[in-house]
């Protein structure tokens, strides 16, 4: 819809034009009523949404801190947000709002503050490339799927994901074979196998924070779950080895990770 006819003065642009600017750029909106109802409307000029023929789309969710050169990086940390605001920023941290650790982390400018569980800006078949590191196990159950489905409408077809979450069969292999010899009597007890298993279990849920740990997956459940939502060819990956260059330079975290890609 174009609202460029409205006189920038008058008062009726005024109206018009101020909850425009309310919404963000990248907005997904539901189309309520008319002939296209139930569809979605993507916000902002089309040049934001499709990229041109000649260059690669690339996502990556769930970025954190930086942002990669040649991606389209989103994170829904307020940190993102405050990035872009650096005033409000320091404000909140001299309100004693803010830790000094917060606050000298320093965020890039480029990435998108969204929360990508209500959508991706971008029409169906239009990606080439998706990231996801680190982020499904802090999602619902049920918020990870809706995810991966939004991942696999905007991909285009032969395009591929890749996910990196901490793996809990590793988390649990190592929590058996150091409380076993507790078990029986050959080792004092000890409460640090517990206490790890727990924090890569419900990181930050136990300490109250906003984005703990909310589920948890191992290689079978994870491969499971992309089949049954569509994807094929479903591999597990070793760090930084991949299909694409693009993506195998993306990993981090080979402690704790496991790595899959599939394609749509």
């Amino acid at each position: 819809m174009d609202f460029s006819s409205f006189a920038t003065r008058g008062w009726l642009g005024r109206a018009v034009r101020l909850p425009l600017r309310l919404i963000p750029k990248d907005a997904v909106l539901p189309v309520l009523q008319g002939p296209l109802r139930g569809r979605r409307w993507i916000a902002g000029p089309p040049a934001c949404v499709v990229k041109g023929s000649m260059h690669m789309l690339k996502l990556d969710l769930g970025c954190g801190p930086f942002a990669k050169e040649g991606w389209e990086s989103f994170d829904n940390s307020p940190s993102a947000f405050l990035a872009r605001h650096p005033i409000l920023k320091w404000l909140l941290w001299k309100l004693g709002l803010m830790t000094d650790d917060h606050y000298r982390l320093q965020w890039s400018r480029n990435i998108r503050w969204k929360d990508v569980t209500r959508g991706l800006p971008y029409r169906d078949n239009t990606v080439d490339l998706i990231h996801v590191s680190h982020l499904l196990e802090h999602l619902s159950q049920q918020q990870g799927e809706k995810l991966l489905l939004e991942c696999r409408r905007v991909l285009k077809p032969g395009g591929v994901i890749r996910i990196a979450v901490p793996d809990l069969f590793r988390a649990a292999k190592e929590y058996v074979q150091n409380v076993a010899p507790m078990m029986e009597g050959l080792a004092p007890p000890d409460r640090a196998p517990h206490d790890r298993f727990l924090e890569m279990m419900f990181s930050g849920c136990l300490r109250r924070m906003r984005s703990g740990h909310r589920y948890a997956y191992d290689y079978p459940t994870l491969a499971v779950l992309l089949c049954r939502l569509g994807f094929r060819d479903v591999e597990r990956c070793s760090y930084r080895k991949s299909r694409h260059s693009d993506l195998s330079e993306m990993d981090s975290r080979p402690e704790d990770s496991i790595y899959l890609e599939a394609v749509k």
